[in-house]
């Protein structure tokens, strides 16, 4: 009994195929062709020197970065704005850096019994809602407005800004100065929001880039002679079994 390899059917009309061309015919192989890669732009950088990595605030439901800003009542609006211009005046340096220093100065005497209020008020309410360690969670929140105010990617504008504040801060009568202080604010946050939003973009630029920057999967063909050449292993079972008597 003769035994038919299953799938040699379609190999033996290749070859019967090959047999029939002309003794002067040739198989024309292909010739491999280089293909410059694309060109692979620079990774994106951070924006304003900032370290890769960074962690910044997220944004609620309607897309806002939740800051110590965040979600203040009067009194500590009043405390932060004052917070703000604090860290400028210690850490802004210039041609307007006299100027700073003198605003900030006279906002601290003219408006001192507002602002102890408004502290207090603070305070009273970290107690409130604190218990016993409220001390420490107060502190925590303020170290926290300071540190907000002093983050180095969004200085130069930051400083800019404080400056004027400072200035119409100083000029304010004091029973306007609550009012003033809603509206101070955002001005004075506005710098590391919009640091936020680009470094932000940055990081979707940055994970685009390394999208396209991944190699491609590279298919490899085997050769035309290795293809003409290829039998199928022999199956050593049917091998063994007529080889038994």
């Amino acid at each position: 009994m003769r035994i038919r390899e299953p799938g040699m059917a379609p190999l033996a009309t290749a070859f019967a195929a090959l047999a029939l061309l002309p003794a002067c015919a040739s198989v024309t192989r292909p010739g491999a062709v280089a293909v410059a890669p694309p060109p692979v732009t620079a990774a994106p950088l951070p924006p304003a020197g900032a370290s890769a990595g960074l962690t910044i605030p997220v944004t609620d439901a309607e897309g806002r970065y939740r800051t110590p800003n965040s979600g203040l009542g009067r009194a500590a609006t009043i405390w932060h704005v004052r917070a703000a211009l604090n860290v400028a005046a210690l850490g802004c340096r210039g041609p307007a850096e006299a100027t700073l220093i003198a605003d900030y100065n006279r906002l601290l005497a003219d408006k001192r019994k507002v602002l102890a209020t408004a502290y207090a008020r603070t305070e009273a309410d970290t107690r409130a809602a604190g218990g016993k360690d409220w001390r420490d969670v107060h502190d925590r929140r303020m170290t926290q407005v300071y540190n907000f105010f002093a983050q180095p990617p969004a200085k130069t504008r930051f400083c800019t800004i404080a400056t004027q504040v400072a200035g119409e801060a100083a000029a304010m009568p004091a029973a306007d100065f609550s009012a003033f202080a809603a509206t101070a604010l955002p001005r004075l946050e506005a710098p590391f929001l919009d640091f936020y939003r680009a470094y932000d973009t940055y990081r979707r630029d940055l994970a685009a880039w390394q999208a396209r920057a991944r190699p491609a999967t590279q298919l490899t063909y085997a050769p035309l002679d290795t293809v003409i050449t290829w039998s199928p292993a022999p199956d050593r079972r049917l091998a063994t079994a007529e080889s038994t008597p």
